[in-house]
């Protein structure tokens, strides 16, 4: 059985494929997200699988520093702090806050996850952010604090008993005649806190390098320890590398640098004049979280301005202008200590409620046969608008209209209800949502139920042109045929094996006509998966 979470993440792994995931849930007052810097390449090199004291990587490269010892106590305050109410405390992706990202963070906590990192990953993640997913930079703190809550998330998912359990198969087996107690060397063996050595590798590294081993120097343990000895003796190592947790010397925190940010205003519709009186809201985010707000007039010549704006590390910025109650964005970007200015244009647009230039860029249609003799449809609409005015729903009505297939019941949207976002209309339902001008300003998703014996002669009509259509059924057991449908196989999309479908375009006013006969399998119906519970768009 395929969760109503699972068919959305399904349908947001579409998004991600084409690049329009950021376009959904933004932060409150941004339109959309700047992606964080680049991750720096590393001078490290990276290891063998099996070490031996002769391989060039146990050899600390002359531009790289001996590591400080690492305190995971510290990084444990870190990460209940700043990294708990999205990731959770366990890191099972369950914080307070989780439920309001566009995506559900990684279960950093998770075993699964967490043995095929690297541990200089992280810490770059940790460094850079990952903005296009909400994750501020956390460059305010030091490089060793960095390193204390990347050690406490991998900790997370290598119990004390595990460690304690690897440390005595570290003694039983003789590893300190090689290697000494991991942190100094020992009789030829390398020391585990070499750069490179253990936080280039991540735990799979590190198992398959104690199963194999590096004969003659070191003797392979694949034939004599199990498969959680191995894990838990490389859960052990990986602890020797972290040192002896030797404190750094306090620093002095730098002076908070401050810049300016400003832009033009202007009307992008042909013909129309930018008005008197407006206002630009500049907000400031630290990922999820507004930690900024501050007002300011647009001139005559359309252009604003705001001076000694906090420039903190990570944070993103955007400005919104309100016109005729359509509310507009700037892009979201961070603003550079280096006293550069940071320009933040906008264009804002008269409106119309002729929605003849409304096109749907791409019609995502999945079908999922859980319920006895009914089939349970989600469609998700990316809408583009092709005009130079936003189309805005008149009075009593609605932007975008939806007709539903005949016989649907059970209508549901992911986000919003009838009665506020959706009105109800004769052949279907609206949406009252502006659409911008632009490719894919736009979309919402929602679910309706139809009967279903085994076949199901299926016609979607609609109102727009529609670019492309992708339909997703189980992977085996059901069938579609139609005019130009293409059959695109079975791939897998948000953790679940799908059978896809494309079709061409459809003019405005035509329809989707598909047959749909047969019914899942056992195996493509699958089950459950927990880890989707908490999947939302």
């Amino acid at each position: 059985m395929m969760t109503r979470a699972a068919m959305i993440l399904v349908l947001a792994s579409l998004l991600a494929g084409c690049n329009l995931a950021g376009d959904i849930t933004p932060p409150p007052a941004l339109a959309t997200a700047q992606a964080a810097a680049p991750v720096p390449a590393t001078s490290e090199a990276a290891p063998a699988a099996g070490p031996t004291s002769s391989s060039p990587a146990t050899q600390a490269p002359a531009d790289v520093p001996a590591p400080v010892g690492i305190d995971t106590a510290r990084g444990g305050v870190i990460w209940t702090e700043k990294c708990a109410p999205c990731h959770g405390e366990t890191g099972q992706s369950d914080g307070v806050m989780t439920a309001n990202l566009p995506s559900p963070p990684p279960q950093l906590g998770s075993a699964e996850v967490a043995r095929t990192a690297r541990p200089a990953d992280w810490h770059a993640v940790v460094t850079n952010g990952r903005i296009e997913r909400l994750m501020p930079a956390f460059a305010s703190l030091s490089d060793a604090e960095r390193w204390d809550v990347v050690a406490y998330a991998l900790s997370l998912s290598s119990p004390a008993a595990d460690v304690q359990a690897g440390e005595a198969l570290y003694a039983e087996n003789g590893c300190a005649q090689c290697h000494g107690d991991g942190q100094s060397g020992g009789g030829g063996g390398p020391s585990f806190q070499i750069p490179g050595l253990v936080r280039q590798r991540s735990l799979d590294d590190l198992a398959q390098a104690i199963r194999a081993g590096s004969p003659p120097a070191m003797p392979s343990y694949g034939e004599t320890l199990t498969d959680d000895q191995v894990w838990a003796l490389a859960n052990y190592v990986r602890t020797l590398a972290w040192g002896s947790g030797i404190a750094e010397p306090p620093s002095t925190p730098a002076a908070l640098q401050s810049g300016s940010i400003g832009g033009l205003v202007i009307n992008g519709t042909a013909g129309a004049s930018l008005p008197q009186g407006l206002e630009v809201i500049l907000t400031g985010f630290d990922g999820e979280l507004e930690v900024y707000r501050q007002t300011a007039s647009v001139a005559g010549d359309g252009s604003y301005a705001f001076s000694d704006i906090p420039a903190v590390a990570g944070r993103i910025y955007g400005a919104t202008v309100s016109h005729t109650g359509v509310l507009y964005f700037s892009e979201g970007a961070h603003l550079a200590g280096d006293g550069a200015p940071l320009d933040l244009p906008i264009t804002i647009h008269d409106t119309t409620t002729d929605a003849s230039a409304l096109s749907i860029e791409r019609l995502h249609i999945l079908f999922d046969f859980t319920l006895p003799e009914r089939v349970q449809v989600l469609e998700l609409w990316v809408l583009s608008n092709r005009s130079d005015r936003t189309i805005v729903a008149a009075p009593g009505g609605a932007a975008v209209e939806a007709a539903l297939p005949e016989g649907a019941t059970d209508l549901g949207f992911e986000q919003g209800s009838i009665g506020d976002r959706f009105m109800l209309t004769e052949r279907g339902f609206g949406d009252t949502q502006p659409v911008i001008p632009g490719t894919a300003t736009s979309q919402f998703i929602f679910s309706y139920v139809m009967p279903y014996d085994g076949r199901l002669d299926f016609r979607r009509p609609t109102d727009y042109a529609v670019e492309a259509v992708v339909l997703l059924l189980p992977a085996a057991g059901v069938t579609a045929e139609g005019s130009g449908l293409q059959d695109l196989g079975v791939e897998q999309m948000g953790g679940q094996s799908v059978h896809s479908y494309a079709s061409g375009a459809i003019s405005a006013g035509g329809a989707l006509e598909l047959e749909l006969s047969g019914k899942p399998t056992a195996e493509s119906a699958g089950a459950p998966s927990s880890g989707l519970t908490n999947a939302a768009i």
